[in-house]
């Protein structure tokens, strides 16, 4: 029987995940239909042991509506017999985050790490759209709640996105 390719999910944990809200899933779903098999972990279950990078985590099915149908047991996979590994947690981008960044990198070539560590590491995934104002909606980024409801009375409708927690305890918003 011929093994179904891998990919690799770093996500927030799997019962966690919503999926009227977490694209995750839907990719999880796309990949299913493109012959994958699905495997979530997250950052903290990613392990550099001399050269091999696995991570300890569960395969799981969804639905074509992103609905997880099946979650298995915890098992470990060697991310370098993965295809793909996406890069897909919420904040907080803490340093398990970035550890796991500089873990990714080490990755043979033959694993295609969409997310790009080197870029996620460089520039917060929220703030790259900053880089293309020409094409980019209004964009405010604050974490003063007064702002972010003076945006709101402008533009009326908007998409809000968490950018992390500083250490004062505030949320910036996207």
């Amino acid at each position: 029987m011929t093994q179904k390719p891998i990919i690799a999910i770093q996500a927030d944990p799997l019962e966690s995940l919503k999926p009227s809200f977490d694209t995750s899933l839907m990719l999880a779903g796309e990949a299913a239909l493109r012959g994958y098999s699905s495997f979530a972990y997250t950052p903290a279950d990613l392990v550099y042991n001399h050269g091999t990078m696995y991570a300890d985590g569960r395969f799981f099915t969804v639905d074509t509506k992103g609905n997880i149908t099946h979650i298995g047991e915890v098992e470990r996979l060697t991310l370098s017999d993965a295809a793909f590994v996406l890069v897909r947690q919420n904040p907080p981008y803490d340093m398990c985050y970035i550890t796991a960044l500089d873990i990714l990198i080490n990755l043979p070539a033959t694993t295609r790490v969409l997310n790009s560590p080197m870029t996620l590491r460089s520039w917060g995934e929220k703030s790259i759209p900053l880089q293309f104002k020409d094409i980019c909606p209004r964009t405010c980024i604050t974490s003063k709640p007064t702002i972010v409801h003076e945006f709101l009375n402008v533009e009326k409708t908007a998409i809000l996105k968490p950018l992390y927690v500083d250490s004062a305890g505030r949320m910036y918003l996207f």
